[in-house]
C-alpha cells in the first residue's frame, strides 16, 4: 500500500511557507513599489504552479506504484498455490483475530490460502481485547461457564481457558455460551474438532510500546500464546506491515513463529509455510530473519505431511 502522508506533509510545508511569505509581504503594502509587488506576485504564481506540477507528478507516480503492487500481489498468489499445494492436507487450523484489522479482507485472503494449501475450512474467532464485559453479572457468568473464579485474578485464566476451548475441541458448549454473552467474542466454524495449529492475527493496535511491559493478566496475547504452546500446537503470531507499534519482539520472547506483514500476499504465504515449519520469524521489518521460510525446509509435495499435534483434554 502506498503511503501518502509524506507527500501530504511536504505539500503542507510548501503552502505554509507561501502563506507566511504573503503575510509578510502584505505588511509592507504601501511601502513597496507596484513593480516590486508585481514581481512578488509573479514569484508566488510560479511557486503555486510548481506545487501543482509536483502534485500531479506524485499522483502519476502513485498510480504506477499501486499498479506494480497489484501485479506483484497477483503473481505471489498464483505462485502460492503451487508452493503450498497439499502442505496442510488433512490438517485443521484455527485463525484467531485479536481486534479489528485495519484491512478487513486480510482474514478472508488468509483463510483462502489455508484452504488452498489443503486444510479444511479453518475456524475464525474474532476477539476484542476487552471481550470480558464490564457488567459484573455477565462477566461472572462467562467466567463460570469457563470454570474460572471471578475477580481480577481470573482475567489471565479466562484468556487461557478461552484459548484452550477455541482449539481443543472440548468445552464447545461453554465457548458458544460465552460468545452469546460477550459482544467482543465472535465464532465462525466447527469447534468440536481439535486443531493442530493456530494463526493469531493481532490487530489490537497498541498505542505505545509500554504495552509490552504491562502485567500478564492484562495482556490477551500472552496467556493465549502460552496456552497453545503448552498444548503442543504449532503457533504463528502475525501482525500487519502497517501496525503502528510492532509486537514481534514480544511474540519472539514467547517462542512462537512470527510474520510481520500478514496484510500482504507475501505475508500470508509466509504464514501458511510457517504453520508447517512451526518456527522462524518472517517479513519485512528489522525484527524478521528472512522474507519467507526456505523452500527446502518444507515437505516435498509427494511426501506425506506429518500430523500437526493437538491435545483434547482440558487444562
Amino acid at each position: 500500500m502506498v503511503d501518502f502522508r509524506y507527500h501530504l506533509a511536504s505539500l503542507m510545508a510548501v503552502f505554509l511557507a507561501l502563506g507566511i511569505g504573503m503575510l509578510i509581504g502584505n505588511s509592507f503594502v504601501g511601502m513597496a513599489s507596484i513593480e516590486s509587488q508585481n514581481r512578488a506576485l509573479a514569484d508566488v504564481q510560479r511557486n503555486v504552479s510548481e506545487v501543482r506540477r509536483q502534485v500531479q507528478a506524485t499522483h502519476r507516480e502513485n498510480v504506477v506504484l499501486q499498479t506494480r503492487l497489484d501485479e506483484r500481489d497477483r503473481a505471489v498468489r498464483a505462485l502460492a498455490t503451487a508452493v503450498t499445494q497439499g502442505l496442510l492436507a488433512d490438517h485443521r487450523v484455527a485463525v484467531v483475530v485479536l481486534g479489528p484489522p485495519k484491512r478487513p479482507e486480510t482474514v478472508t485472503e488468509l483463510t483462502n490460502m489455508i484452504v488452498l494449501a489443503g486444510a479444511p475450512a479453518p475456524t475464525v474467532t474474532r476477539i476484542s481485547p476487552d471481550w470480558l464485559p464490564r457488567d459484573p453479572e455477565t462477566r461472572n457468568t462467562i467466567l463460570a461457564r469457563l470454570q474460572v473464579p471471578p475477580g481480577k485474578a481470573g482475567i489471565e485464566a479466562a484468556n487461557r481457558k478461552l484459548a484452550h476451548a477455541i482449539t481443543s475441541g472440548s468445552r464447545t458448549a461453554a465457548l458458544r455460551e460465552a460468545a452469546a454473552l460477550s459482544p467482543g467474542l465472535q465464532l465462525d466454524g466447527d469447534y468440536q474438532t481439535p486443531v493442530g495449529a493456530v494463526i493469531l492475527v493481532d490487530a489490537s493496535q497498541p498505542s505505545s510500546e509500554e504495552t509490552l511491559s504491562i502485567p500478564a493478566e492484562d495482556v490477551t496475547e500472552r496467556p493465549m500464546l502460552t496456552e497453545w504452546r503448552g498444548m503442543g500446537l504449532k503457533v504463528v503470531a502475525a501482525e500487519a506491515e502497517t501496525a503502528p507499534v510492532s509486537l514481534i519482539a514480544f511474540f519472539r520472547g514467547l517462542d512462537v513463529a512470527t510474520v510481520d506483514n500478514v496484510d500482504t500476499s507475501i505475508g500470508q504465504l509466509a504464514s501458511v509455510m510457517a504453520l508447517v515449519i512451526g518456527s522462524g520469524n518472517y517479513g519485512v521489518k528489522a525484527s524478521a530473519d528472512r522474507l519467507l521460510p526456505e523452500l527446502n525446509a518444507l515437505p516435498a509435495p509427494s511426501s506425506p505431511v506429518s500430523p500437526l499435534p493437538s491435545r483434547t483434554s482440558p487444562p
